[in-house]
């Protein structure tokens, strides 16, 4: 299923200071979007059957570059930060999904994927100037079918002092052929 140009209207808030959740929940998109935002949106059934690899269209595993792209945009990113050489294969048990870093110990993101539900989530490192004490985590939801089968999700900037975040968009594919 598909649309195109569906409105988004957002109410302002009332910005709390601080640093507790219930400040934070205040501190993004303080303004809202009271005339809406175009969106739109794409979805299809999930088949849990389907491993990732395949669903994602990935190659086959690639012990020097991996066979799979994260690629994060938004939120401040300039440029975006591209996460390649990691595998999405089938696990050893069967209705699950394996990933593997190339090096295995590479520690600047982290990539899990639950097959059962077609979600997907992890964190990564951004390229802001100021540095993070934690990685930004990102959630995500894989889509099976179509011209636009991948995984698509969102993060949430976590800077330092940034009292107005903003969120930002994960894609994972197969990057380029």
């Amino acid at each position: 299923m598909t649309a195109v140009d569906l409105c988004w209207i957002r109410p302002s808030v009332l910005q709390l200071s601080g640093t507790t959740a219930a400040a934070r929940a205040t501190q993004i998109y303080t303004d809202g979007w009271p005339s809406g935002i175009a969106v739109d949106m794409i979805g299809a059934l999930y088949d849990r059957r389907l491993d990732a690899q395949s669903a994602l269209r990935l190659g086959p595993v690639d012990s020097v570059n991996g066979n799979g792209r994260l690629v994060f945009s938004g939120a401040g990113l300039q440029p975006d930060v591209t996460v390649t050489r990691f595998n999405i294969q089938p696990a050893t048990t069967a209705g699950a999904t394996s990933v593997t870093k190339i090096p295995a110990t590479n520690s600047s993101f982290s990539l899990a994927i639950t097959q059962s539900s077609g979600l997907f989530s992890g964190t990564f490192t951004p390229n802001w100037t100021q540095a993070v004490s934690t990685k930004p985590s990102f959630k995500g939801v894989l889509l099976q079918k179509g011209a636009s089968a991948g995984g698509y999700g969102f993060f949430h900037s976590n800077r330092s002092n940034d009292t107005d975040p903003e969120s930002g968009r994960v894609v994972l594919d197969a990057g380029e052929p």
